[in-house]
């Protein structure tokens, strides 16, 4: 149940970046492929991370797993935003386009994180925790 609940935040996360492309709406499957890129860098970026925070920042601390998170991910974002700019150049055509892809790249990798929290808690755990509806809209 908690993986339905997280799917359906998921999709209306999603429809809501819809709604305010105002311009061209992007086809469905180009939403799909900027949520499975997202879904897809953060099992990579998983590993880079834990790497950094240990080697490079030398200690796991709230505040260095803030700055390796953010610095990161969003950089792995640009990227991936870019890289649908220069690939489905057809696609990437208004001034919004930016934004969208940015935030369903972003909905993919918050998706991802949620589904490894969910499989952290303990059993019996049958309502979403209200963290992973903030960490759905803040990755947008």
């Amino acid at each position: 149940m908690l993986y339905v609940t997280l799917a359906v935040c998921a999709v209306l996360a999603t429809l809501l970046v819809y709604r305010y492309d105002l311009y061209e709406r992007e086809p469905w499957y180009m939403v799909l492929i900027a949520v499975a890129l997202g879904a897809l860098a953060m099992f990579a970026l998983s590993e880079i991370e834990s790497w950094t925070i240990i080697h490079v920042m030398g200690q796991v601390t709230p505040v260095t797993i803030a700055i390796v998170a953010s610095t990161h991910e969003e950089a792995t974002r640009l990227l991936i935003v870019v890289l649908i700019a220069v690939v489905a150049t057809k696609q990437f055509n208004d001034p919004i386009d930016g934004l969208v892809y940015g935030s369903l790249v972003g909905l993919g990798m918050a998706a991802t994180e949620s589904v490894y929290v969910l499989g952290e808690l303990p059993d019996g755990i049958l309502v979403l925790p209200p963290s992973e509806l903030v960490r759905l809209l803040g990755h947008l």
